[in-house]
């Protein structure tokens, strides 16, 4: 090869090293990816995998029980973001930025309240 110019193929990668190419894992036989007649509308033609899926959330949700179990759990997290957001912060202190005041490993309680019905004062630790 000319000085400075791109070295020469390494034996088994591809650009005429030997090897030949990698197999496709999407080739291999017997595990079709897409269904021939197409899905439920005649013809979305989604990946099985995907209508699959879809059938079995369906199917869990087609129970009442299940569904009210969702439910609640969907209302929990909505609380618990709209507490973490509004209301209160877990907070803990990693490294030595805020010393002396805190030390590395405290864990903090951030208010967000205080500050809307009265002003910040002196010798309030903001964060």
């Amino acid at each position: 090869p000319p000085p400075g110019g791109p070295p020469p193929p390494r034996p088994g990668r591809g650009l005429g090293g030997g090897g030949g190419r990698r197999p496709d894992p999407r080739e291999r036989p017997g595990a079709p990816l897409l269904r021939a007649h197409g899905g439920r509308n005649g013809g979305d033609g989604l990946p099985v995998w995907v209508e699959n899926a879809r059938n079995a959330v369906q199917a869990y949700f087609a129970d009442t029980e299940n569904r009210r179990e969702a439910r609640g759990l969907l209302a929990s997290v909505a609380v618990a973001l709209l507490v973490r957001v509004f209301l209160i912060e877990p907070r803990y202190i990693p490294s030595l930025s805020m010393y002396p005041t805190f030390d590395i490993g405290d864990q903090l309680a951030v208010e967000k309240v205080t500050h809307w019905k009265r002003p910040y004062q002196r010798r309030n630790t903001t964060t």
